[in-house]
């Protein structure tokens, strides 16, 4: 018997947590879900082309192919290696069809079936947790070789092993947040606000977030204080003013008391990072991590202005980088990531989109960015819209694939897919209609 299509959904809700499954492909941000949609596109794809297209929609792809044309233009006129147009070219593909697959499911089902999407989703961060569990127990326990052999069939990188860290199943512990803020907070908030979210499920997101600690990233850390401090000033009131006198302490102590912990267990160098950066702010920009993301993102900013016009060609990105890395960092000697991207790499990950985009794109990627702005301002008047894109744009300062970001938009910013008018839901003995208060808020344009 046939798969029907949305458990291919719910299949690829449920494994969006495994980003660094072993078996998956490319260096860009593919996780095993992306199996699962495309299956759903090449099943569904008649019925995609007849969906309704917004004039932006077209508008940006239009952009991005054109970018693309003039990227092998480039590549053909100086003799560069195409690897890094093959791998972009591959990345936007995984985009479209993240987009279009779950934009088609989101239109053509109705609000019940939409709501077990979601609760599959966060059911699937009961796998991070448990692999997080294990390397919790591997790292501070006993570091038992059945332990490794489980954890390597969900987790590429293996540095949990010697840094201390928890990995969970992601690439790197720093995409923590994009988990937590992108994609459990969204899911969380709708959920809500729809029928109550049951007990497996609080705990499992419980769990995860004080996992998440053992992370060690400072990204983590001021991603979490970010998303914070905005959804406090978003959703202002006054029991809000007192939650924040009560929350916040508690929370910078049970950080410190697993810091500590972590510190006096295992001679851990991030731990370190962390606490000179707790004590003294400024030093982060002699963080290591730091000087290497911000050398990528000021070789990129130096590109657009190089080439302001038509960019160097998407892809093209590492030639530029191998020709002015010195100019712009004297001192990479000292960062061996630097050293080996300079020597190995085809495929250099900027670390930021925005620099991304104005390097490899020039004045498109310009236009690109001003799109992105233009929507956040277009949110202000929702503010569950305004506080996810607020979320969205600052993760994009850190994270730089083509895959993965059409999902957000469409998951957690469209609210609109996740309410249309005259549908109710029988929840737990509640009728919910789309006239209630608290629906409109979500959807009010």
């Amino acid at each position: 018997m046939m798969m029907k299509p949305n458990y291919l959904i719910y299949l690829a809700f449920f494994f969006i947590s495994l980003d660094n499954f072993p078996l998956m492909f490319g260096t860009a941000y593919k996780p095993v879900s992306l199996l699962f949609l495309v299956l759903y596109f090449g099943i569904k794809l008649p019925e995609m082309i007849r969906l309704n297209w917004k004039r932006i929609e077209l508008f940006i792809f239009f952009l991005i192919m054109l970018s693309f044309v003039i990227s092998a233009t480039i590549i053909k006129f100086n003799g560069y290696s195409s690897v890094g147009l093959i791998d972009a070219v591959s990345s936007f593909l995984a985009g479209i069809i993240i987009y279009l697959a779950i934009k088609h499911f989101m239109m053509k089902n109705d609000l019940e079936v939409r709501i077990k999407a979601l609760e599959m989703l966060l059911y699937g961060y009961t796998i991070p947790v448990f692999i997080g569990l294990l390397q919790v127990v591997y790292i501070y326990i006993a570091p038992l070789g059945f332990i490794e052999n489980i954890t390597s069939i969900f987790v590429q990188r293996t540095d949990y092993i010697n840094t201390g860290r928890v990995h969970f199943t992601f690439s790197e512990p720093s995409f923590t947040s994009i988990h937590t803020n992108l994609i459990m907070i969204p899911a969380l908030f709708i959920l809500k606000k729809f029928r109550s979210v049951n007990r497996y499920i609080k705990i499992v997101v419980m769990l995860f977030f004080i996992l998440s600690i053992l992370t060690l990233s400072v990204r983590y850390y001021m991603d979490l204080t970010f998303a914070l401090l905005v959804y406090f000033i978003i959703f202002l009131q006054v029991k809000n003013i007192f939650k924040i006198f009560f929350i916040a302490p508690a929370l910078i102590g049970i950080l410190f008391l697993v810091l500590n912990f972590t510190g006096s267990s295992k001679d851990s160098y991030h731990v370190q990072r962390f606490m000179k950066v707790m004590e003294n702010p400024e030093q982060i920009a002699s963080d290591p991590s730091f000087q290497i993301r911000n050398t990528y993102s000021d070789i990129g900013y130096n590109a657009f202005l190089d080439h302001q016009l038509i960019g160097v060609g998407i892809g093209n990105y590492v030639q530029y980088y191998k020709g002015n890395l010195a100019n712009v960092n004297p001192n990479y000697k000292k960062y061996p990531e630097l050293v080996d991207a300079l020597n190995h790499s085809e495929v250099i990950a900027q670390y930021n989109m925005y620099t991304r985009l104005l390097s490899e794109m020039g004045m498109m990627g310009m236009l690109v960015i001003l799109i992105m702005m233009i929507i956040l301002i277009s949110m202000r008047n929702n503010r569950y819209k305004l506080f996810i894109s607020i979320l969205l744009i600052w993760t994009l300062i850190q994270f730089d694939s083509f895959a993965f970001i059409p999902m957000y938009l469409i998951l957690c910013l469209n609210s609109r897919n996740w309410m249309r008018k005259k549908q109710t839901l029988s929840s737990k003995g509640i009728l919910l209609h789309y006239g209630d208060k608290e629906q409109i808020s979500l959807d009010r344009d």
